[in-house]
């Protein structure tokens, strides 16, 4: 057992889920450009939900979902990172698809 422990505790710090992008970040802005959605993260930076990739209703939801954690304080509980692009004069910003607010 003593040699399984030191592997083990490095593991459970890789595979944690606030390892993974997206989890656990807070909402610093969030504003529309057209018909797409920029949100600023503290720590991912920019993300855009793209409305020609998701539809007018995803939208409306993430969008929604980004205003009530920007109001609220909640952090996020997952965002999918797509390939960083170019829109709204804005350089580098990190498309996504999916949006959830963590629970407590």
């Amino acid at each position: 057992m003593k040699i399984l422990k030191p592997l083990i505790i490095p593991m459970l710090l890789i595979t944690s889920p606030s390892s993974f992008a997206g989890n656990n970040d807070l909402v610093k802005e969030v504003y529309s450009c057209g018909d797409d959605v920029i949100i600023t993260m503290k720590d991912a930076g920019k993300v855009v939900i793209i409305q020609s990739q998701v539809g007018q209703v995803r939208t409306d939801r993430m969008t929604s979902i980004a205003l009530t954690l920007l109001v609220s304080g909640k952090r996020t509980g997952y965002f999918n990172a797509g390939t960083p692009v170019n829109r709204c004069g804005v350089t580098g910003l990190v498309p996504i698809t999916v949006l959830s607010i963590k629970a407590d």
